[in-house]
């Protein structure tokens, strides 16, 4: 069985409460939908930082 990463984003500092949850087969693909969510939902912008916060995760 191919093993899921998952994240909370309860778990990423934010200055709203999200309930956002996900899941993907790789960690990039994780990383892509966090990436978009946290883009679309809280309005931050697509960065290096933001993604090394995000894999520090």
């Amino acid at each position: 069985m191919m093993k899921r990463f998952f994240v909370d984003c309860r778990d990423i500092p934010s200055d709203i409460k999200c309930s956002g949850a996900f899941f993907a087969n790789t960690k990039e693909e994780l990383l892509e939908l966090v990436v978009h969510h946290r883009i679309q939902v809280h309005k931050k912008r697509d960065s290096q930082q933001l993604r090394r916060v995000l894999k520090s995760i």
